[in-house]
């Protein structure tokens, strides 16, 4: 079942909410435990 342009623009929002959340982390182990999480909830939604 495909998505709606509107689900996939909140996909986008939500990518780039967590992708600027990663970068504001100060210290490299923060950021690298943001971007691994980011990563697995990617992996699971191409798996639904």
């Amino acid at each position: 079942m495909g998505t709606t342009d509107k689900q996939f623009n909140l996909h986008l929002r939500m990518l780039l909410r967590n992708l600027d959340e990663a970068k504001q982390q100060v210290t490299k182990e923060d950021t690298d435990e943001k971007i691994e999480i980011l990563i697995q909830d990617l992996q699971k939604a191409l798996e639904d």
